[in-house]
Parts: C-alpha cells; structure tokens; sequence
C-alpha cells in the first residue's frame, strides 16, 4: 500500500502494516535518516508551502504570517478540513503561536482573523487549481508541486517556503498484513527507491527523492525539497494526534472558520 502520511498513521497504529525486512531493501541504506521505519518507508517528500500569483503578487511573500497581510485582503484562498493540506496549515499555524498538535487553540484562534481576508476555501486541488486560474484566489498554502504544473500551463504561480518551515507531505509505503507475497512486495518497494525511480518521481509529480544519493538535473532540483538542509528543514507532523482529532477539529472549523 502506498499512501500519504496521514493514511499511514491508523492502519500502523492499528498494526495492520508487517514490519518490514530490509535485508530485501538494499536500496533503503540510502535514506534520509528517519524515512525508514519499522513498518513503512517514506519514498519522497513535497511541502505545503506558500502558492502564490506573480503576476498579482510582486515581492514574494516570506512568512506565514504574510497571509494576513491587508494587501491581500479578499484573494487568500485557504484549505477546508479535512483536507490534509488544511490540516497541515492549521498545524502549523497552532505552533506558530505557541501550540501544536496537541493544543490546537492558537490555530484556530489565528486563522479565525483571517476570515475577513479568504476568498474560498478549497475541498481539493481541483478547485484550488480553478480559483487560481480565474483570479480570485492570489495566494494559498498549497501543495508546491502544483505551483510548477500550474506555471508550465500558463498560470503565473511560484511557490516560497517560509521562513518558519512547510509542513512535509510524504509518501510512504508499506505490506499489508495478510500478504502471502511479503518478500515480493518487499522488493516492489526496493525498486521504488532506485535512482531511477526517484528521479522519475521528482520530475514528473514534483516530490523530492527520498534517497540522499540521487542526483537530479538543477532544473529539476530547483522545484523540489532536495538534498539534506531541505530536508531537514521540513515540519513532520504527528498524523497519528492529527487523525484522532480530526472529527471534532472539522466540527469546530465549521462553526469558527467557514462559517459566515
């Protein structure tokens, strides 16, 4: 099974995932530290950074806190939850002002004087994408791969990560317990961590290769986390708290945030 990060937390906690045997994984020895785990791999890494129009938006922006800024009052498009990456803008903006996963409070406190400022919220990338290219929206904590697939068609995007950090939007890949086929899947994941596969994964989706080795052409590299200061640089949140909240978080954003 190959999922991103807030799909793997339940079923590893759940113990629905078999602990991986890395003598069939060579290609794991190249891994940026803590993307092995005992029961899943992460296999590339992206960020929800900071999306925004050059055309509209001149001086790009540096901080989180340039959201709020009253120059782009009416064109800040934000995520709705559950949506991961809303999640992981709430997250973020929680420990910001002094809380995290597990004290929520200052997120939602933040992102509720923000509401004068949204244009729309957006349930998928889809709709992101749709804002984007009609106007409305001028700058949003997007997925940043979607920024260059959006530019190489015409829509004037670029991404920054803030000088606080982005949250990290992993890929990571598991065996699902059952399997009668376990050193065959094992070796399915060992090809997902070839150079080539990672570079094909860098090019094409836009997520950084989680194997420290590759080596990716600069025009590549320049729109993807990539090499060790990157990625170490990136916010890994705890899904597992995240999910175990998630229902009464959607609640309370429903009545303090989206609401009119």
């Amino acid at each position: 099974v190959w999922m991103p990060a807030e799909a793997y937390a339940p079923p590893s906690a759940a113990g629905q995932l078999l602990p991986l045997d890395y003598a069939n994984i060579p290609n794991a020895k190249d891994l940026y530290e803590g993307s092995a785990m005992k029961d899943g791999i992460i296999t590339s890494y992206a960020v929800v950074a900071l999306v925004y129009n050059t055309d509209k938006i001149k001086t790009p922006p540096t901080s989180w806190n340039d959201l709020w800024n009253p120059a782009y009052k009416g064109h800040v498009m934000i995520g709705d939850l559950p949506h991961s990456y809303a999640m992981s803008f709430l997250v973020m903006v929680a420990r910001m002002n002094g809380g995290s996963e597990s004290n929520i409070d200052p997120g939602f406190k933040k992102i509720e004087q923000l509401k004068p400022s949204i244009s729309g919220f957006y349930k998928n990338s889809g709709v992101a994408a749709q804002m984007f290219q009609q106007g409305s929206a001028w700058i949003a904590p997007w997925y940043h791969g979607r920024a260059k697939y959006m530019a190489e068609r015409g829509v004037p995007l670029a991404y920054v990560v803030p000088k606080e950090g982005a949250p990290a939007y992993l890929s990571v890949i598991g065996v699902v317990k059952g399997t009668k086929n376990k050193a065959i899947a094992e070796k399915y994941i060992n090809m997902v961590l070839t150079p080539e596969a990672q570079t094909g994964w860098a090019t094409i989706i836009g997520a950084g290769p989680a194997i420290k080795t590759v080596k990716l052409d600069p025009a590549v590299a320049g729109t993807v986390p990539y090499g060790d200061e990157q990625v170490k640089k990136l916010v890994k949140l705890d899904w597992a708290t995240i999910i175990k909240n998630q229902d009464k978080w959607v609640e309370r954003w429903q009545k303090e945030v989206t609401s009119p």
